[in-house]
């Protein structure tokens, strides 16, 4: 494990490089067995599961990585773009959201359907 932090000007942590082997190897382990089961699911073929969830799991791990060695200061400049961009989108919800069950959480872009709310957590 590698821990790197500057301190900023406030003392607040500035940059953060921190990757645990184990749970690396947990999450890349859970994934291949879950790109195995797609596999055997599919009677021995990638094409239908197995190859999306494999690309989808590369990616997954290239944006932890990505994350875990992010400049806070970047993520910090961009909190209020940030936060802009998910109130419209809860704002859209309410114009344009579907309504699932008796609510209208849920606003369909397309090629996925999101619930902006859940984004507004982290912003």
């Amino acid at each position: 494990m590698s821990y790197q932090a500057r301190s900023g000007r406030f003392g607040q942590m500035v940059s953060i490089n921190l990757l645990h082997a184990p749970l690396m190897v947990i999450s890349t382990l859970l994934g291949l067995i879950g790109v195995m089961v797609l596999y055997s699911i599919a009677g021995g073929d990638f094409s239908p599961w197995a190859w999306q969830h494999a690309v989808r799991l590369a990616v997954g791990f290239f944006l932890m990585y990505a994350i875990a060695n992010l400049d806070l200061r970047t993520l910090f400049n961009f909190a209020y773009p940030i936060f802009g961009v998910i109130f419209l989108l809860l704002v859209a919800v309410e114009i344009f959201g579907n309504t699932n069950m008796g609510a209208q959480r849920w606003l369909d872009l397309g090629f996925v359907t999101v619930q902006p709310s859940e984004f507004m957590r982290f912003a």
